[in-house]
């Protein structure tokens, strides 16, 4: 896939439902890094990185942009075509990365 599709895909092709999607998958591994034992490796910054997706002070575009990296999403050129949780377990994987520890 070339990068010329990945960016007209989220920059251009992406609706409504694809950033509801996004925001709520991220508000979801948000509340997880909020619950978190503590002792978690890296909690601080998880915990720092979920205030601001709770906040909204988060640059979405990037993020997405980090989101369609996964192989799965990736393979389907697509944020529409993934499931639900395909979707979650992409924001998980990416997650710490977003927070600057991966």
């Amino acid at each position: 896939m070339s990068y010329a599709k990945v960016g007209n895909e989220i920059e251009t092709n992406r609706d409504d439902n694809d950033i509801r999607r996004i925001k709520y998958a991220l508000a979801k591994a948000a509340r997880t890094a909020l619950t978190e034992n503590p002792a978690t490796t890296n909690h601080a910054e998880r915990v720092a990185l979920a205030k601001d997706i709770v906040q909204g002070n988060y640059p979405l575009i990037a993020f997405m942009y980090m989101i369609f990296t996964d192989p799965v999403i990736e393979a389907k050129n697509q944020f529409g075509g993934v499931s639900d949780a395909e979707l979650q377990t992409a924001v998980g994987s990416v997650y710490n990365i977003l927070a600057g520890i991966g």
